[in-house]
C-alpha cells in the first residue's frame, strides 16, 4: 500500500537539519563557482549527502517539511523550486559529485508498482485489474513504461486494483478499475490509462484503498470517493444526492466528497480494504471504517464513540507526535517523531511484527529502542527501513515478498541483506519494492502481472530494476 513522501536534507548521519528546497538548491548551486577549487573530501561527502537525501524519501527522522507538497499559497513557489533543483541536479551530476539517479518516489498495490523518476516521469509496470482468483496471468514480459513522455508528476498511490496520481501543475488523476467508482469517471468500466478526476488543481496528496480513493488539497482539506463504507463522507445528504444523480444504487459516492469534522487541515492520508487512516496537522491520528470486520470504534475510548453522531474520523490515543502513517490489507503502522514504531490490526501471519499472531485493536510499539525511518504495509507483509539506513521485514512470506531468501513467515523484524544504502519502501498485495539512496529500484517477491519490472517468476531477494537505470 502507498506510502506518504516527503522531503528532508540529512547533513551527516548524527545532525538532520531542515532547509527549504530552494535554499538548498541554492546552496548545492554555490558548488559550481567554488568547485575549482581544492575541496575538502568531507565537505563534498557532506554536499553529496545533502543531494541524495533531498529525494523524495518515505519519513523523515526529524519533524518533516512535508512534501506533500506544500500549502496552496506555496503551489506556484513549488514549481519554481523543483527548477532550482533540477539545476543542482545537472551541476552535482556535471561535476561527478553525484551519479544518476532513477527513481524518487515509489508506490505498490495488488499487482502493480509505480515510480515517479528524477524526472518526474511517471512509469509504471504491473496490472492493475489482475485478480489470481479470477484470470490467467498475463504477459510478464511487459516492463516499466511511462505514462506520458512529457507530463510531470509529483505523487503517486497505488490501491489493490487502480492508481491515482498528482501532476505538478495540481490536478488530480486516476486509473484501473472502476466497480466501486474509485476512478471516479461513471459507470463502472475499467481506464487503461489516466483520466483526470474533476477540474480542480489544487491536489496535494493521494492514497488507494480496495475500492476507495482519498486526496488532500493544498488548503489541508480531506476527500474521498468510491466505497463509502470505507470513505465514511460526513455529508450524507449530500451524498445520497451524488449517488442519485449519478444513477447509483449502491454504497460508493460517485464524485469526492469532503471528510472530517469542517475545518480541520489533514497531513497525510492512507488507506487499506474498507477503512481509512489520517494524520491532521497537530500530528494527530484518526481513523474510520471498519479493519478486520471491527468498526474502527472499538480502538477509541467508549465515551467518545459513543458521542460521534457520524461514522466518520474518531482519535487514535491522544499523542500529538504522530509522524507518518502506512496501511495493509487489514491493519495499520505508524510512526512518532522520535521514531518509534507502532502497530495495530489484524496479525495472523505476523504482519505487526509483535513476535506473536494476536490481534491488537490499539498500537502497540514494534521493537522498542529501535529508530525506524521509513515504513510500507502490504497484504499481510511489512517492511520498513531504520535510520542506519538498514531495511529490514516481517510478515507473510509464502510467496518471498519479505526478501530474506526464503519463503519463511516472520513474526518480527528480520534483514534483508547487509546494504545500509535504503531509502524508502512500498508494498503490494504479495510483491514488495524499495528504492536506495542513489536512486535504484529494487523488487522481489511474487511476479504474476509482472509487478516487479522483469520476466521472473518470482523472486525471494532484492533484484534491480533494469530498465530504470
Amino acid at each position: 500500500m502507498p506510502v506518504s513522501i516527503q522531503l528532508y536534507v540529512i547533513l551527516n548521519h548524527k545532525q538532520a537539519k531542515l532547509f527549504g528546497p530552494v535554499t538548498t538548491a541554492l546552496k548545492l548551486c554555490c558548488l559550481k563557482v567554488s568547485a575549482f577549487l581544492v575541496w575538502p573530501a568531507t565537505l563534498l561527502r557532506q554536499a553529496r549527502s545533502c543531494f541524495l537525501s533531498m529525494q523524495y524519501s518515505c519519513f523523515p527522522p526529524r519533524v518533516p517539511f512535508n512534501a506533500g507538497l506544500l500549502s496552496s499559497v506555496r503551489l506556484k513557489a513549488q514549481r519554481k523550486q523543483a527548477s532550482f533543483v533540477g539545476m543542482a541536479s545537472f551541476l552535482l551530476l556535471s561535476l561527478g559529485l553525484i551519479g544518476p539517479v532513477s527513481g524518487q518516489i515509489v508506490a505498490a498495490g495488488g499487482t502493480y508498482t509505480a515510480v515517479i523518476r528524477a524526472d518526474s516521469t511517471l512509469w509504471s509496470w504491473g496490472n492493475l485489474t489482475y485478480d489470481p482468483g479470477w484470470e490467467s496471468p498475463p504477459d510478464r514480459k511487459t516492463g516499466p513504461a511511462p505514462q506520458g513522455h512529457t507530463v510531470r508528476w509529483q505523487s503517486v498511490a497505488v490501491g489493490e486494483h487502480h492508481a491515482l496520481a498528482v501532476r505538478r501543475d495540481g490536478t488530480l488523476w486516476a486509473w484501473g478499475s472502476n466497480a466501486r467508482g474509485q476512478v471516479c469517471l461513471g459507470g463502472t468500466a475499467r481506464v487503461s490509462s489516466p483520466v483526470q478526476i474533476k477540474s480542480a488543481s489544487t491536489w496535494r496528496q493521494v492514497a488507494g484503498g480496495y475500492s476507495h480513493s482519498l486526496a488532500i488539497r493544498t488548503d489541508g482539506t480531506l476527500w474521498g470517493w468510491g466505497y463509502n463504507r470505507a470513505v465514511q463522507t460526513r455529508d450524507v445528504k449530500a451524498a445520497n444526492q451524488a449517488r442519485s444523480a449519478a444513477g447509483s444504487k449502491t454504497a460508493s459516492l460517485p464524485a469526492p466528497m469532503p471528510l472530517g469534522p469542517p475545518g480541520a487541515s489533514w497531513r497525510s492520508v492512507a488507506a487499506g480494504e474498507r477503512y481509512t487512516l489520517a494524520l491532521r496537522s497537530d500530528g494527530t491520528l484518526w481513523a474510520w471504517g471498519q479493519i478486520e470486520d471491527r468498526s474502527v470504534e472499538t480502538w477509541a475510548d467508549p465515551q467518545q464513540a459513543a458521542s460521534i453522531p457520524w461514522r466518520g474520523p474518531i482519535q487514535i490515543g491522544t499523542s500529538t507526535s504522530w509522524q507518518s502513517i502506512a496501511v495493509g490489507y487489514d491493519y495499520a503502522l505508524a510512526l512518532q517523531q522520535d521514531g518509534t514504531l507502532w502497530a495495530w490490526g489484524n496479525n495472523e501471519h505476523g504482519q505487526l511484527g509483535r513476535g506473536d499472531q494476536s490481534y491488537a485493536p490499539n498500537p502497540v510499539q514494534i521493537s522498542p529502542g529501535v529508530r525506524w525511518q521509513c515504513l510500507a504495509a502490504g497484504r499481510s507483509h511489512t517492511l520498513a527501513v531504520r535510520r542506519d539506513g538498514t531495511l529490514w521485514a516481517w510478515g507473510h512470506n509464502d510467496e518471498g515478498q519479505l526478501g530474506d531468501g526464503t519463503t519463511s513467515t516472520r513474526l518480527s523484524p528480520v534483514q534483508i541483506g547487509t546494504d545500509s544504502a535504503w531509502r524508502s519502501v512500498a508494498a503490494g498485495r504479495f510483491h514488495s519494492v524499495a528504492v536506495k539512496r542513489d536512486g535504484t529500484v529494487w523488487t522481489w517477491g511474487n511476479n504474476d502481472a509482472g509487478q516487479l519490472g522483469n520476466s521472473a517468476e518470482s523472486t525471494r531477494s532484492p533484484q534491480l530494476v533494469s530498465a530504470l537505470r
